[in-house]
């Protein structure tokens, strides 16, 4: 009996065995197999992409790809310049779009890939004294404006640059290299500007303060002081122009501000929506050039009569030569200098 027994415990041990035996071998051949499969996907992936490409090439085409790593998926993007809404290649000078008196362009580039996104206009000091003129000229009836007049544009102004938030956070990832989300939030935060200038604007208020004679009242009254020059950097190429040119416009000056050479195309989408938005034309002026006429430009916002109030975030090292600049011939000036070599 205990033989028998042993004999049939050695027996049900080995059944087990098999049966670990045949289900690991099974497992591993699905594993085999499904590794097949997949590397099989991936290989006609790969070719069907490369045909893709080709055919893209071949077309004159610019490609862009999204690489989804969870899936191994490939995605096609054609973002040629052309297809790019906002992208425009002439500067904007009272409410129209304008070419340097030279006729002289300089390219803008794609920091991703080196390639020429476009060209803008290469203004100089004449240009920019022109641009300067016409926003005197605006700023006599801007000025007549109600706080409550002005405050209904720059809020539908930023209700525009919302309903296009993506084609602005896409041209703007084009020509400044930041990720589309990231690009996106700027859009966002630039519009935040507007929709704050547009309510403070309207409790810009005056004062009463107490007089020294019995028959008389102090009144303080807040008025515009002119026109403002503005200079900003690359790295913030939508938000920093909000940030600057609503806080004027809502107080009733007008605007001739020169975005960074390598990113004007931003600055240049918000003077079209602007212009949908009602703001009349010479509030807003873009002035474009290339770094070797950027010191033209600048100094000659610094050193225009007509020009009441400087506002530059830039370099420290420029920041310095405008701060000299600027005490001599403007009554009013803001200097933020970043010590950081990118902005060099």
């Amino acid at each position: 009996m205990k033989e028998t027994k042993k004999q049939m415990e050695d027996l049900s041990k080995a059944k087990e065995e098999k049966s670990k035996t045949e289900k690991s071998q099974t497992t591993g051949r699905e594993k085999r197999k499904a590794l097949e499969v997949k590397t099989r996907n991936r290989n006609e992936t790969t070719t069907e992409f490369k045909a893709i490409c080709m055919t893209i090439r071949a077309a004159g085409s610019k490609v862009h790809l999204l690489i989804n790593k969870s899936s191994i998926s490939w995605y096609i993007r054609m973002a040629a310049p052309s297809s790019v809404r906002f992208l425009h290649e002439k500067a904007y000078v009272n409410g129209k779009w304008a070419d340097a008196a030279s006729g002289k362009t300089f390219d803008v580039v794609n920091p991703s890939n080196g390639k020429k996104i476009g060209v803008v206009p290469d203004m100089d000091a004449a240009d920019t004294q022109n641009a300067i003129q016409f926003a005197q000229t605006a700023f006599e009836s801007w000025k007549e404006t109600t706080a409550k007049e002005r405050s209904v544009i720059l809020r539908k102004w930023s209700e525009l640059c919302i309903e296009n938030k993506d084609e602005l956070a896409k041209l703007l990832t084009l020509e400044n290299g930041k990720p589309l989300a990231e690009a996106t939030g700027e859009v966002m935060y630039g519009t935040s500007f507007m929709e704050w200038f547009a309510e403070e604007g309207r409790r810009v208020y005056g004062d009463i303060i107490p007089s020294p004679a019995k028959t008389k009242k102090i009144l303080v009254l807040k008025q515009p002081i002119g026109v403002a020059g503005m200079i900003t950097p690359w790295n913030f190429p939508n938000a920093m122009i909000t940030r600057k040119a609503c806080a004027a416009i809502a107080a009733g000056c007008t605007v001739v501000l020169k975005p960074a050479e390598d990113t004007p195309y931003s600055a240049l989408a918000l003077c079209e929506l602007a212009e949908k938005a009602g703001l009349p034309p010479g509030v807003l002026n873009i002035v474009t050039c290339s770094r070797a006429n950027a010191g033209v430009v600048g100094k000659m916002l610094c050193e225009s009569p007509m020009v009441k109030k400087i506002s530059f975030t830039g370099s420290t090292v420029v920041g310095k030569v405008v701060s000299i600049l600027i005490p001599v011939y403007c009554s009013d000036f803001t200097v933020q200098g970043v010590p950081y070599k990118v902005f060099l």
